[in-house]
């Protein structure tokens, strides 16, 4: 018989075990590198970055959410398949990971440059009572959650550049899509898309991306298990999303990198300009324009502009 999934987190922790034969074939075919010794038994040598679902469950310490993970080697987009999965009556809390997507996207259709193993490719499914209300404040969280997941597993200094995507500095880490669905004979739902940039070199990036991304690994200098970030941003987004707005609000703040700086938006056709002041109750942002007044930016393009260094 082939070794139960459940053994794999148990192998990754380090839990003493009796592995037959079959399970020792299969952790191998799975990547896992394993010495055996007649005497002192089995030991982990090496263990491959792979995301599989009984790891993530004993990764995440949160037990109020309703996770149900499922991981696809390949999909054209996880936001597709979970929406699939809405349109089939799955609850709130279904999870698809990918390993790679062939059609990954972000905002305004971009393409999402999704390589196979080196980054953190998936997408939740909610069922809140208020959707559409609710959907600013759900990407609000996602952001958060990101950010304090990878700012708490590596110490890396990411921000929240209004209003989906993580940054590090001026290269950007990580994005969040939100999308919001009419789903026929079911409650609507929101889908939240999350992509994050891991393991990845900066040749592993392609065309003009390679001058506007960064990854885990490239501001680290050393690469990272996926799972443990992916677990943790779980249980950010769980903390987050049972909160209201004004109760993330002050955390959203402090690490919003847009928030006080002079930006350039895009308003009724027009280019304007003004300073980012803060995000009012639907995780709009509030732009005070040169000419005194207050603009509120539903969506669009938000430009930073940076201080020559």
């Amino acid at each position: 018989m082939p070794c139960p999934q459940h053994l794999v987190a148990k192998v990754l922790g380090g839990d003493s075990l009796e592995l037959s034969d079959a399970c020792l074939k299969e952790l191998e075919s799975l990547g896992f590198v394993i010495s055996v010794h007649p005497i002192d038994g089995w030991s982990l040598v090496a263990e491959p970055d792979i995301i599989i679902p009984d790891d993530l469950f004993s990764l995440v310490y949160r037990d109020d959410f309703p996770w149900k993970i499922t991981v696809f080697k390949q999909t054209s987009s996880t936001n597709d398949r979970i929406y699939e999965m809405a349109c089939c009556g799955h609850p709130e809390g279904a999870v698809v990971f990918a390993e790679t997507q062939t059609a990954g996207r972000g905002r305004q259709l971009r393409q999402w440059q999704s390589s196979h193993g080196l980054g953190l490719w998936f997408s939740i499914l909610l069922r809140p009572p208020t959707p559409v209300q609710s959907s600013g404040r759900i990407t609000a969280a996602a952001a958060l959650a990101v950010t304090e997941a990878v700012r708490e597993k590596t110490l890396l200094p990411a921000e929240i550049k209004w209003p989906n995507d993580v940054w590090i500095g001026h290269r950007k880490l990580a994005g969040v899509l939100t999308e919001l669905h009419a789903v026929q004979g079911n409650q609507p739902c929101v889908v939240v898309g999350i992509g994050v940039n891991v393991n990845h070199s900066e040749a592993d990036f392609e065309g003009a991306v390679q001058n506007t991304a960064t990854s885990i690994k490239m501001e680290a200098g050393r690469p990272f298990r996926r799972a443990v970030l992916a677990a943790s941003i779980l249980d950010h987004f769980a903390e987050y999303y049972s909160m209201g707005f004004e109760e993330i609000r002050s955390a959203w703040i402090d690490r919003c990198m847009t928030l006080g700086k002079h930006v350039t938006f895009v308003e009724d056709g027009r280019v304007l300009e003004g300073i980012a002041e803060t995000l009012d109750d639907g995780g709009n942002l509030l732009v005070r324009k040169t000419n005194g007044t207050l603009s509120v930016v539903h969506s669009g393009e938000v430009f930073v502009r940076h201080s020559p260094e």
